[in-house]
């Protein structure tokens, strides 16, 4: 299924086959149920998969910025204030 996203094999840390997800209201999914017999679901660490985003984004033109999340403001478009 990596193949789906163009992510190298080599940034796989785990090869799932079935699992279950538990929501935090206890909800349970069944995964990979469907998977064909050469499928896995890969398991990435979430700081590989950033940095190889990261330098895909830089090699395709996106200019790389340091930075620190502080907030957000969320403007409603939809109203109109005038």
């Amino acid at each position: 299924m990596i193949d789906e996203f163009d992510l190298p094999k080599d940034i796989v840390d785990r090869q799932m086959r079935k699992m279950t997800m538990i929501s935090p209201t206890n909800k349970e999914v069944q995964i990979g149920q469907t998977l064909k017999e050469d499928e896995y679901i890969g398991m990435v660490r979430r700081e590989i998969l950033d940095d190889f985003l990261r330098q895909r984004a830089n090699k395709n033109g996106a200019n790389l910025i340091n930075g620190l999340f502080m907030g957000m403001t969320w403007y409603d478009s939809s109203r109109n204030e005038g």
